[in-house]
């Protein structure tokens, strides 16, 4: 049996490979931002790997979850965008806190990414008005 490649594999492991280095961006500029360095998951310290990528995690989430939604949802995107931001403020709160500088990222994530998908909408409604619902 020969091991076949299909477009959608190479998709997925395009995508994957994107949303990795996403991460790692993100977790890097919250790390520049902050002076927060993620050494260990305990915060001991003592660790040779590198985890910020995993830090930044959660606000690539947070950014593209925000920016799709705002680009493509339909009627009712900003419910659905704010149902599943739910276990992203959750971890904010819960592990980070009421930081000023901490909270202040994710929001400038957020006014990105919504700006971003605004304007992304606001071209393909113009555009490609057959690729926008509601």
């Amino acid at each position: 049996m020969a091991f076949e490649v299909s477009k959608n594999s190479l998709k997925e492991i395009g995508l994957h490979i994107f949303l990795f280095f996403a991460a790692a961006f993100f977790g890097w500029l919250f790390s520049y931002k902050t002076g927060a360095v993620y050494t260990s998951f305990f915060g001991g310290g003592g660790s040779f790997i590198d985890l910020t990528s995993i830090g930044g995690f959660p606000f690539s989430y947070v950014f593209f979850v925000v920016l799709l939604f705002a680009a493509f949802g339909g009627g009712r995107r900003y419910v659905w965008g704010i149902l599943l931001m739910l276990p992203f403020i959750w971890f904010e709160v819960r592990f980070d806190g009421f930081w000023l500088e901490r909270v202040l990222f994710p929001i400038s994530l957020v006014l990105l990414a919504w700006s971003l998908g605004e304007g992304i909408r606001w071209i393909l409604k113009r555009y490609a008005p057959k690729l926008i619902r509601g």
